[in-house]
């Protein structure tokens, strides 16, 4: 590629991408539908690849479509935190906290923990930055961010040298496609599971998930047969609503499934403690935040 896109186009993208609606996303971008249009036509030029299927009733992302947004999105919320911090450390008037979170951890009390926290602290700026729980703990540790919310590893923490305040406990759940024979089932029998295969995160990302849950299947005495491994949720999430794989998450993204994905409770417990790790002297914000989460 010759010339990277655009800034402007690359946002019009994005919010057509996460609205699916021309018109809503034409309205958040401050343009008429028809520029909306051309500005997409012209990046999807640009790039060489369809990002959009559309037809008179729909307009879905094509499957580079949905990686490329994923990245995308990715991207222009470090920049949108970059500049912020910028400005405010120009300013001089607000500390940072740069705050690491797995995807299993956002879904639960997280967001609702972080708010509670910024009302109560408004001199502490808040960054947050996406990352799995093996990459969270690797940047927490090289002093890259100042706490992270993450699946509790013990082994990781201990060999770390990190401290953890837990946050929660998620039950894990099966998720199928909408269409699937399990979707209609009031409890799914985990041995029963695996004929479907199962969609899971891979290993490099997903170490820590996947341990957990294959040491229950292991102590149940349940084989292991894993059909499709995905980089990160939203790929997840589309194995499972395209085919007859079974994926397990926990059970706190059920209010944040897309119409196209069911989940139903299992027969065995798997259990995802969830914490917030922070280094030992860490900068006062990281340590007002442990406290605060630690008063429950």
């Amino acid at each position: 590629m010759k010339n990277f896109p655009s800034l402007r186009r690359l946002q019009m993208f994005e919010q057509l991408g996460r609205t699916l609606n021309f018109h809503q996303a034409a309205e958040e971008a401050g343009m008429a539908q028809p520029a909306l249009s051309r500005g997409i036509s012209q990046l999807e030029d640009e790039l060489g690849f369809k990002l959009f299927e559309r037809t008179t009733r729909s307009t879905n992302l094509t499957p580079a479509g949905q990686v490329l947004h994923h990245r995308v999105q990715q991207w222009l919320h470090e920049m949108e935190r970059s500049f912020r911090e910028c400005r405010q450390l120009a300013a001089g008037n607000r500390e940072e906290l740069l705050l690491g979170y797995s995807a299993q951890a956002s879904y639960g009390s997280m967001s609702q923990k972080l708010f509670q926290f910024g009302m109560r602290h408004p001199h502490v700026s808040l960054n947050l930055q996406l990352l799995s729980s093996e990459a969270a703990y690797e940047e927490l540790a090289a002093g890259a961010i100042h706490g992270a919310f993450v699946l509790h590893d013990a082994d990781t923490l201990d060999k770390l040298h990190l401290e953890a305040v837990p946050i929660e406990t998620q039950r894990v759940v099966a998720l199928c496609s909408r269409h699937h024979p399990l979707a209609g089932d009031r409890m799914a029998k985990m041995a029963g599971l695996m004929q479907w295969g199962l969609a899971i995160g891979n290993e490099a990302r997903w170490s820590i998930f996947r341990s957990k849950v294959f040491s229950v299947l292991e102590q149940n005495g349940i084989p292991i047969r894993i059909a499709y491994e995905a980089d990160d949720t939203p790929l997840l999430l589309e194995a499972i609503a395209q085919s007859r794989h079974v994926g397990l998450f926990g059970e706190a993204i059920i209010h944040q499934l897309p119409s196209t994905v069911v989940a139903v409770p299992l027969d065995v417990a798997i259990d995802l403690p969830v914490c917030y790790a922070l280094r030992p002297g860490a900068r006062k914000s990281a340590q007002a935040l442990a406290a605060f989460l630690s008063l429950g």
